[in-house]
């Protein structure tokens, strides 16, 4: 029972855009593209700065400037060496940026493929994804059945509607994830991390959520069955689960 994310009426809360993380935002994507202008346009900036402020200083003792002016050059070698630090760090920034960009929308072009090799491509993306820090990725509809997701980090994931049947999923990191009608039917999330994560209407019939943590997460709607394994102590009864008979 897999539910598309079209069909499912549920909005996601979305925090809203603040004027710094604009501004942050803006400054990532100019350094992935242009790390090298961003640093030279620093650089002028501060140069012209400390041309301003200097004037008094030359107009009041020519020589005495020029002389300061000699001293201070010796520091020339070391401020290469900040400057020549600081291009290599934005363009470092602009390769990440631009390597996990290109991850992302390699990783679009496969949803929703009903393929085994679509999904052995989604799951290395995955993988690649995590090794740069992103968890929060877009897999709505992914074809995962058996897919091997062992301890992947998918805090803050999309997987509405996503097929997850017998999917290993031991140790996966789901905290805070969205698995609104997803069908886990056989998963095997022994130990998973789930807490805050969105379940609703999703099939959880023989799933083992042996272990798991499911503090927070909202199981209004979802189906279970007699094989379906909750963790020790976990009131399954009053998550709002429903009972699927036969």
């Amino acid at each position: 029972m897999r539910i598309k994310p079209s069909e499912i009426n549920i909005k996601h809360n979305k925090n809203p855009t603040t004027i710094s993380g604009g501004i942050e935002k803006w400054i990532r994507n100019y350094s992935a593209i242009h790390p090298v202008s961003l640093g030279f346009v620093v650089f002028i900036s501060v140069s012209i700065i400390v041309a301003l402020l200097s004037v008094p200083f030359y107009q009041e003792n020519l020589w005495d400037f020029w002389g300061n002016v000699l001293v201070e050059a010796h520091g020339m070698m070391f401020d290469l060496l900040v400057i020549g630090v600081f291009v290599f760090w934005l363009h470092r920034i602009g390769y990440k940026q631009l390597t996990i960009m290109r991850y992302k929308e390699e990783l679009e072009d496969y949803l929703g493929w009903e393929d085994k090799e679509a999904m052995f491509k989604i799951i290395t993306l995955v993988k690649k994804l995590n090794y740069w820090g992103v968890s929060k990725i877009y897999l709505a509809e992914a074809y995962l059945i058996k897919g091997f997701l062992r301890e992947a980090n998918l805090k803050g994931a999309n997987l509405d509607g996503a097929n997850l049947i017998e999917a290993d999923l031991i140790r996966a990191n789901l905290r805070g994830s969205y698995l609104i009608g997803a069908d886990l039917t056989n998963a095997n999330l022994t130990s998973a991390n789930l807490i805050g994560a969105d379940l609703r209407r999703a099939d959880l019939r023989g799933a083992d959520f042996t272990k798991a943590n499911l503090r927070g997460a909202n199981l209004e709607t979802a189906m279970y069955d007699q094989f379906t394994k909750w963790p020790r102590g976990f009131n399954y009864k009053k998550s709002g689960a429903i009972l699927y008979l036969l």
